[in-house]
């Protein structure tokens, strides 16, 4: 059972085609650098995660990141990292019965 944030959090998922990656590579929406920290919303809780992005094209992003978000982009990372950035692990292969 979905909580009333991870509700919102699926309602608000955008989509990301093909071409709006390529649109961002070609714009040099790619961040170079980027500083991040916590930011505590209460005494005892973290509420979000803030990072700046420097991006080539020479500006800059800043975003905060909530639980849902960031684990989401935590666990894309830790995917990514476990293939070793390549690609031929995620390429099918051909079926064979």
């Amino acid at each position: 059972m979905l909580t009333e944030r991870g509700k919102l959090f699926e309602e608000k998922e955008p989509s990301l085609s093909d071409d709006e990656v390529s649109a961002a590579y070609e714009n040099g929406k790619i961040a170079a650098s980027l500083k991040g920290k916590p930011l505590a919303t209460s005494p005892e809780n973290i509420g979000f995660i803030a990072v700046k992005f420097a991006l080539h094209d020479g500006s800059f992003a800043t975003v905060l990141l909530d639980y849902f978000s960031a684990r989401a982009l935590a666990t894309l990372i830790g995917s990514v990292d476990k293939i070793g950035w390549k690609t031929a692990p995620v390429l099918p292969d051909e079926t064979r019965h």
